[in-house]
């Protein structure tokens, strides 16, 4: 999902992304727009919430994770979009589509990396 999200952004404004996915991940660590380790262990998360996604509807809204899932949903067709399905000359709306939804997505990992906190010291 990165390589496919990052790759298009960095190509948007100009960068060269003829390089592996790891180079573009350490690249966004050294200005400070995340962090290598966090996005693995986000990654992980996210494809195990994919995987049992329709299971873990009434889990995410019940542990307060997330109360819209109408907009999951969306969400989820938006990265398959990007993973399955991209036509090379949408990706700039692709991009924008992304861009609305990112601080709902931020939000989301927010909660559920405060979740994790407070069940890993209980």
């Amino acid at each position: 999902m990165g390589a496919k999200l990052f790759k298009p952004a960095f190509l948007y404004l100009g960068e060269n992304i003829d390089k592996p996915f790891i180079d573009i991940l350490k690249q966004l660590e050294h200005i400070d727009i995340l962090s290598v380790d966090e996005w693995f262990e986000i990654r992980d998360l996210r494809n195990e919430i994919a995987r049992n996604y329709e299971a873990n509807e009434s889990v995410i809204i019940k542990r307060g994770l997330y109360d819209d899932i109408e907009t999951l949903r969306i969400m989820k067709d938006l990265r398959n979009t990007i993973a399955y399905e991209y036509i090379v000359e949408d990706l700039v709306e692709v991009f924008e589509e992304v861009l609305r939804y990112t601080k709902t997505l931020t939000e989301i990992i927010r909660r559920t990396l405060s979740y994790i906190q407070i069940h890993l010291q209980s």
